[in-house]
């Protein structure tokens, strides 16, 4: 992979998990309180995900 297409997709892939977690997520509309979806974020595989996109 070239190094311009991984600078892409270091600043494409913050916004895309943004819309995934804001756009389709189910958790916000069925969690309480917002420890209980930090929680709930702690585990998920788009937090893994960014994670390694930011390294």
């Amino acid at each position: 992979m070239s190094k311009g297409a991984l600078e892409k997709i270091r600043h494409e892939a913050p916004l895309l998990l943004a819309k995934i977690c804001d756009g389709y997520c189910m958790y916000p509309q069925v969690l309480t309180s917002q420890d209980a979806l930090d929680e709930k974020c702690e585990s998920c595989p788009m937090k893994e995900l960014m994670e390694m996109v930011e390294c």
